[in-house]
């Protein structure tokens, strides 16, 4: 069964504006980037402007690596309501935060069933299962050479009651189809929107969630 209306998330928020639109478009959730090495991690009072004009919306902040004491304090500054972890964090890591009453996502790279089905007992105090596309192999092309159908073929096996996010290389053109194959409770995009980088263009945010909702309503 394909939720009705699966969350959406617009990620790499630069500019209080464009998450005020993005939320009056739909949005379910905002994300504000907080690793240093990215070209859409702004400072932090620029990301505390940015949170504050998601009204309606909950806060997401994607973090790589980052420390406890570090996120813990962001979270807070930020008034985050969702911490997305992006990195190599251990599944303590994951356990720690969980136990701070914060709501974790973890995302996964699998390339196979199997690597899916593994993510989910290794993270399984996570929230969420953020499963990102790989560009090298075509994960979310369709088309004879896609190997997506490997790792969406887990979807029917995992435990009861995962929760399922989808990120990576989405866009209006194959948000669809993603929901179709993977039936996610959440699909996550940042540079499928913009009309240059950081900075999202508000008819294809309004475009990508109708897509979105239209495939997860038929």
């Amino acid at each position: 069964m394909i939720p009705a209306l699966p969350d959406v998330k617009v990620c790499g928020l630069c500019d209080p504006s464009d998450a005020a639109e993005a939320v009056a478009a739909g949005a379910t959730h905002v994300g504000v980037i907080r690793v240093p090495f990215s070209r859409r991690m702004r400072s932090l009072p620029v990301a505390r402007s940015v949170c504050m004009a998601a009204v309606g919306a909950l806060r997401v902040g994607v973090y790589v690596d980052e420390s406890t004491v570090t996120i813990l304090r962001e979270a807070s500054q930020l008034g985050l309501d969702v911490i997305q972890l992006h990195g190599s964090e251990t599944p303590e890591r994951v356990e720690a935060l969980v136990a701070r009453g914060l709501e974790v996502w973890k995302t996964v790279k699998p390339v196979r069933a199997e690597d899916l089905l593994a993510s989910t007992r290794l993270y399984a105090a996570a929230d969420l299962l953020l499963v990102e596309g790989r560009s090298d192999l075509d994960v979310w092309v369709a088309g004879p050479r896609s190997r997506w159908g490997e790792v969406a073929a887990a979807v029917d096996r995992l435990p009861p009651g995962t929760l399922l996010g989808v990120t990576g290389g989405l866009t209006p053109e194959n948000v669809g189809q993603v929901v179709r194959r993977f039936r996610p409770t959440l699909v996550d995009v940042s540079t499928g929107v913009e009309s240059e980088r950081g900075r999202k263009d508000p008819l294809l945010v309004t475009e990508f969630i109708s897509q979105a909702r239209a495939t997860g309503g038929s």
